[in-house]
């Protein structure tokens, strides 16, 4: 029997950033993504985090690829900032908690129609 307390670690989010969140037009895994970020980033009290392809993968239950399209499309919506101090080292995430900086999904689609649709070049 699952029996989950608050004792045992959580997450503060804004109430305000969390609505906005919920609102946001996001598909299923954008939507696993960014709480998985969320969790790894306020859940540890920090606000950006050292996150690589396959953590995330693993953590949300799906393949790299999928993590790294994702990670693009909510960086394009401006949901989130990525940034890389070298290329051997993990990418460092962060949510924008500004939300009205946040570009909506239907708009980056109209008028960028290949940023939601990034592939990873292997």
């Amino acid at each position: 029997m699952a029996n989950p307390q608050k004792e045992t670690g959580y997450t503060a989010i804004a109430n305000e950033l969390l609505e906005h969140i919920v609102q946001t037009k996001l598909n299923g895994t954008q939507f696993r993504v960014l709480l998985f970020v969320i969790r790894r980033t306020y859940g540890f009290q920090q606000k950006a985090a050292e996150l690589s392809l396959s953590f995330i993968a693993n953590g949300v239950g799906i393949h790299r690829n999928s993590v790294h399209t994702t990670l693009k499309q909510l960086e394009a919506m401006q949901i989130i900032t990525i940034t890389h101090k070298a290329a051997t080292t993990p990418q460092k995430i962060a949510v924008e908690k500004d939300y009205q900086k946040w570009i909506s999904s239907r708009y980056c689609e109209r008028q960028h129609p290949k940023i939601l649709s990034v592939k990873r070049k292997m």
